[in-house]
């Protein structure tokens, strides 16, 4: 059997340590030689080793799976044993009982060396090159071309007519309005003529065709050159904000705690 030290002496896995070494006295399967809330943990896959108590028991030896369950009454010890059933490790500490840490954690800013992203001096450039056109040909619909004169030159002309005294009527023109000799007598006449007209023009009424056709041809060349220059300069954000594991590699174990002796 292995042999383990304690307080002052050594014993082997069933030999109970007195009360001087830090032990309880009596005999209990050799359970005195672990003292009361150790925590040991137990590779339970392997044939032969020792039995993980059913959750909420003790078993024969004064053991308790630490899943969280509360010790039954009437043992060494009282209270609740440690859940480390989800990947908890044990950390040393000035008091027993706290927990913390968490499975996953996100990196901020402050996290991480100061540093830049850059990018050096360079120069677009393009190769020479010719823009080209195929053979085409410009093309026109049938149409029409149509205009009309405007109504222009509307205007009167006013003959003044008496009647003379043999019955006859004639034309009598006065600048001032008067009546040309009192011969005349009778009713005023008033002739007006107008002469206000339009003439309508078709100015050309063409068919469909081709103003011209051009063969294929190169509109131009360039040779290779640069487009511009651009000089160092910080490079875009990237990233996210998804939350990574820090778990190590590992070996899964059961732990026992000691409640009663």
């Amino acid at each position: 059997m292995p042999t383990i030290i304690y307080g002052s002496g050594s014993a082997d896995f069933h030999t109970p340590l007195s009360a001087s070494e830090g032990g309880t006295g009596g005999t209990n399967g050799g359970g005195q030689a672990f003292p009361l809330g150790m925590i040991i943990p137990i590779a339970s896959n392997l044939t032969g080793t020792h039995t993980i108590p059913d959750s909420g028991s003790v078993d024969s030896n004064g053991w308790m799976y630490c899943n969280g369950a509360a010790i039954p009454a009437g043992r060494s010890v009282s209270g609740t044993t440690p859940n480390l059933t989800d990947g908890r490790f044990l950390r040393g500490s000035t008091s027993s009982g706290g927990t913390g840490g968490s499975a996953t954690f996100t990196l901020a800013t402050a996290n991480i060396p100061s540093h830049t992203h850059t990018t050096s001096a360079h120069t677009h450039s393009t190769a020479a090159h010719v823009h080209s056109t195929a053979a085409h040909t410009h093309t026109t619909p049938a149409h029409s071309h149509s205009a009309s004169s405007a109504s222009a030159g509307n205007h009167t002309h006013s003959v003044i007519s008496k009647t003379q005294d043999d019955g006859t009527t004639r034309p009598i023109w006065n600048s001032q309005g008067g009546i040309a000799g009192s011969h005349y007598s009778g009713t005023d006449t008033t002739r007006t003529h107008g002469g206000a007209h339009s003439h309508g023009v078709t100015v050309n009424n063409g068919g469909n065709g081709n103003t011209g056709s051009a063969s294929a041809g190169n509109t131009g060349s360039a040779s290779a050159g640069n487009t511009g220059s651009g000089g160092g300069a910080a490079t875009g954000a990237t990233g996210s904000t998804t939350a990574v594991t820090h778990l190590p590699i590992y070996v899964n174990a059961q732990y026992l705690i000691k409640v009663n002796a």
